[in-house]
């Protein structure tokens, strides 16, 4: 999929959507582990739901101006304070994304 559409700005609900119809767990909880972005997506909607402002601008005033980082930014959806730099290209099996 991400090879045949790499312009696809997958949403929070659509990539929760995605895991709960084809992934499945690895193993028993608390046995085994593999990383995952679904908590994090997860963790983003529930403070979206709690504070009544979208997850990036939560980010923003919470963390990353406290702590004066000022080249953090999500991705798609915000800015960095300080100019934006170029981020690594990314590759799959061969092919640039």
């Amino acid at each position: 999929m991400i090879i045949s559409e790499p312009n696809k700005k997958w949403t929070p609900p659509e990539l929760v959507d995605f895991t709960r119809k084809r992934q499945q767990a690895v193993g028993v909880p608390g046995q085994v582990f593999h990383y995952s972005d679904t908590g994090y997506i997860l963790l983003g909607l529930l403070i979206e739901k709690v504070t009544g402002k979208p997850f990036h601008e939560n980010l923003h005033e919470r963390i990353f101006q406290p702590l004066n980082m000022n080249d953090s930014y999500l991705l798609y959806y915000s800015e960095p304070s300080n100019p934006k730099k170029a981020i690594q290209d990314i590759w799959l099996n061969g092919s640039k994304l």
